[in-house]
């Protein structure tokens, strides 16, 4: 059957028809290749995955790697993590859980992922959207102006903003042991794909936390309209869950975010991460 690529809204990446992803032989992985580089986004229904299989898959696009805030899983794939949320008895069962602001992955690394591929097992019958955007698609929509003008700037990726946004807080010890595990990272505002050449902005709005160099108003003011402007409703697609999907994104031109669910519901998530290069450097 000839693969079918049929376009997801706003036109953040594809839904990818007529492939058996256990399956991908010869030509499919080369126009599978093709399509994560060319795409945020790729959707495929009712993958009737496993763990191993999901493995083999990840493998065509790229290396595995073990994400660096992993749980060790006895008897499991380390690969594999499992973003998930028990049904949880409590005053509150209304309560939301599981939401992530918009980033994207590991950009407080020096490596941040080429992508990852993310499996639903059992999911909640009301709420647990994904939102995705294509940072490529946003630097496009840039003014002229603001396109000369951010050329060349680098931002400063923290994991300790993430944290103050999530509402995380840590005694000394334990801010200490995570600033020297993950020490402030600099990374390039336009990023340029190795293999692609496709630009995009590295705008992590989660991580991203000033500009190199410029006083904290003037980079303040840059980064609220790179943040306001990246996530208007023009760039986002959310993703309403079935089980069994997979989706695919190309982390070096991907925002996505958890819209969250109700703690009353089960949501049950598989997931590999796509090792990447090496794009960042210590910040000063």
């Amino acid at each position: 059957m000839k693969l079918e690529f049929v376009a997801l809204p706003n036109n953040v990446g594809s839904e990818i028809r007529g492939l058996d992803p256990r399956e991908i032989r010869g030509m499919e992985e080369v126009a599978l290749r093709e399509a994560f580089l060319h795409n945020s986004v790729l959707l495929l229904r009712d993958a009737q995955l496993t763990p191993d299989s999901h493995l083999a898959l990840t493998r065509i696009l790229g290396d595995p790697e073990i994400h660096p805030m992993a749980k060790a899983r006895p008897g499991q794939h380390p690969e594999i993590i499992e973003p998930s949320y028990p049904a949880e008895d409590s005053e509150d069962p209304d309560a939301i859980v599981g939401h992530i602001p918009w980033h994207a992955d590991q950009t407080y690394t020096q490596r941040p992922p080429r992508g990852a591929l993310l499996r639903a097992i059992e999911i909640p019958p009301e709420g647990g959207q994904t939102g995705f955007i294509d940072t490529a698609a946003v630097h496009e929509a840039l003014p002229a102006s603001m396109k000369v003008e951010i050329e060349g700037l680098e931002l400063v990726h923290r994991l300790a903003r993430a944290h103050r946004l999530l509402g995380l807080h840590h005694d000394d010890e334990n801010a200490r042991e995570l600033a020297d595990r993950f020490p402030d990272i600099a990374h390039p505002l336009v990023r340029v794909d190795p293999t692609s050449g496709i630009r995009s902005l590295d705008i992590s709005p989660m991580f991203a936390d000033a500009v190199v160099g410029w006083p904290t108003d003037r980079s303040d003011a840059l980064l609220e309209d790179l943040r306001a402007l990246s996530t208007q409703n023009r760039f986002v697609y959310w993703h309403d869950w079935k089980a069994g999907d997979l989706v695919i994104w190309n982390n070096y031109r991907t925002l996505h975010s958890a819209a969250g669910h109700k703690r009353r519901y089960v949501r049950t998530m598989n997931r590999t991460t796509i090792e990447g290069e090496v794009n960042g450097r210590r910040a000063a």
